[in-house]
Formats: C-alpha cells, sequence, structure tokens
C-alpha cells in the first residue's frame, strides 16, 4: 500500500510504504493520493507421480484488487490499514495435489479524517490443481474486487488451461495474473492443447503492461515441452503456437 503526500496533486512531498497493518497518522495538512492493493492468490501445486493419473494441471493465481483514491487530510487525521499477505500454503509434499490458497483483503479506512474514506481491495483467489486424464475447461485464480476509490480495478486472473482430443499425457501449468497499477490488470498466460498431443508446458505470468504469454498446441501426435514468456512493465509476453 502506498500513501503519496502533497499539497496538492502532482505535486509529492513524500511517499509512504505501508508493508505491516497499522494505524497510519497524517504528519501534515495537505492531499494524498492512496493506492491500495490485496494479495495475490497462491498459484497450485500438483506433483503426481503415479503414470495413471498422467496429466497434471496447476493454474495459477489472481492478483489482488486495486482501489485508489485522492484525499484531503489534516495534520493528526487517523487513518486505520490493513495489509493483506499473498496466499501461501505450506502443503508441498512430494505426490501431493493442492490448491493455492487466496490472498488476503487489504483495507485504508479513515478513523478521524474530514471525509469518510473507505478504500476495500481484495484479495485474489487460489489457483486450482488437478492431477488426472480428461478433457478439461479450467479457470484460472479469479482475481480480486476492489470498492471505495476514484479508481477501482479487479486483479488479472491466473491463466486458464483448455484440454481437448485425446486424453494423452497433457502436463500444463500457467502464471499468474497481475494488479493494476495503471488502470488495467492482466491474465497470466492461458495454455491450450488438443489433439493427440503430448505436452509438458508452463505459461508466463502477467506483468503490470501486458498478459502472461499463451501456449497453444492443436497438432495431432506432436509432443512439446517448453514454456512461454511472462508480461513485463513494457509489453505483454509472447504466445507460442504448435501447429
Amino acid at each position: 500500500m502506498a500513501v503519496l503526500l502533497g499539497s496538492k496533486p502532482p505535486l509529492i512531498f513524500k511517499e509512504y510504504t505501508l508493508l505491516t497493518s497499522q494505524t497510519w497518522t497524517a504528519p501534515a495538512t495537505g492531499t494524498i493520493l492512496v493506492t491500495c492493493t490485496g494479495g495475490g492468490g497462491q498459484g497450485g501445486i500438483c506433483i503426481s507421480s503415479d503414470a495413471l493419473n498422467g496429466s497434471r494441471k496447476a493454474r495459477g493465481g489472481g492478483a489482488g484488487g486495486f482501489s485508489q483514491k485522492t484525499i484531503p487530510v489534516k495534520a493528526g487525521d487517523t487513518f486505520t490499514v490493513v495489509v493483506g499477505a499473498g496466499g501461501r500454503n505450506a502443503d508441498t509434499a512430494p505426490n501431493s495435489t493442492t490448491d493455492g490458497t487466496s490472498g488476503g483483503e487489504s483495507t485504508f479506512d479513515d478513523a478521524t479524517a474530514i471525509s469518510s474514506i473507505a478504500l476495500d481491495s481484495n484479495g485474489g483467489v487460489g489457483g486450482g490443481a488437478v492431477a488426472q486424464q480428461a478433457i478439461d475447461t479450467l479457470a484460472g485464480g479469479a482475481g480480486g474486487t476492489a470498492t471505495g476509490g476514484d479508481l477501482n480495478v479487479a486483479g488479472g486472473a491466473g491463466g486458464a488451461i483448455v484440454i481437448s482430443g485425446s486424453n494423452s499425457t497433457k502436463d500444463a501449468a500457467t502464471g499468474g495474473g497481475s494488479a493494476s497499477v495503471y488502470g488495467i490488470a492482466f491474465a497470466g498466460g492461458a495454455a491450450t492443447i488438443g489433439g493427440n498431443a503430448e505436452a509438458g508446458v508452463a505459461t508466463g505470468g502477467a506483468g503490470v503492461f501486458g498478459a502472461g504469454g499463451s501456449f497453444v498446441q492443436n497438432g495431432a501426435n506432436d509432443i512439446f515441452l517448453g514454456g512461454t514468456q511472462g508480461g513485463g512493465v513494457t509489453r505483454g509476453g509472447e504466445s507460442l503456437v504448435s501447429a
């Protein structure tokens, strides 16, 4: 969570990055620009040595919601800050298949402020995981929602996995979504595998300026092992199509 303090936008005197839950006191009279982001969801964990299960599918977690608001304050105004933690599940035992846990909710609320303030950015949903040979359409973890700001943007979703065609071994792991920084959030790269293909693929996570690179494989009897790029600070990740 970030708080920018100045006499009026866009003049900035100081930036405060609040990494823990606390009561924050405005040190001066002026205008603050508050950015509130929920915790990101954890990606799924899929580990299986069972050849009968064959295909392992782990999806990326969703990013936390993003809310931003310009607020007039006077020196001594206090605000209650809650910083949501990122999703984390310690169950990484061998041969385990575990859904990722969701991120925590972040809030920025007034206690004595000039006007009523209530920024609320929910955490992203954890990505699911499954180990089985099946034709599936599996969504990534959903992005968290946000309310209370002048700008409210849901977080980007984790990458989806779409399996069609035969029940050949199709292993896939997708990247997580990104939180909005410039008014739009992006999804992690999706993985689409069809035909009789056998594949092991991982897609990139999203960046603040673009989605993670997606992977599409529709050719019959192909064997593919590889991955795609993640999104960056200037553009999205490049996608890959294997015909």
